[in-house]
């Protein structure tokens, strides 16, 4: 089990990597989101515990939304190509969140950039 200590070391680590990445919980609002994510998705502290669909670069990629719930759904990791605003292209990667004894908390979302 992750105690907080070792959760917040984790969490450092993804941010040196420059990651981008975001942790959903299991009504797809986010829990939390790396520097990288939210420069190619604008995200904004006031985002935190805000739906996924609710976030202004992500009305415009419906199918991500969709793809994080069949990720809960089917516990089954989904990748995508997106064009974001400004003619960016990402692959979009929902991954599940394993619960520490079984189960699923929620999703993790992986852009990866798609050069």
């Amino acid at each position: 089990m992750m105690t907080q200590n070792t959760s917040g070391t984790t969490w450092h680590l993804l941010e040196c990597t420059d990651a981008a990445i975001v942790l959903l919980d299991n009504e797809l609002r986010v829990l939390r989101f790396t520097a990288h994510a939210a420069a190619i998705l604008h995200l904004l502290p006031a985002d935190t515990g805000r739906p996924l669909s609710e976030v202004s670069a992500m009305q415009q990629c419906v199918r991500l939304a969709d793809d994080a719930r069949q990720t809960l759904r089917t516990s089954l990791t989904r990748s995508r190509l997106f064009e974001f605003p400004g003619g960016c292209r990402w692959v979009a990667r929902c991954a599940p969140w394993p619960a520490y004894r079984h189960g699923t908390v929620g999703v993790v979302l992986i852009l990866t950039d798609a050069v």
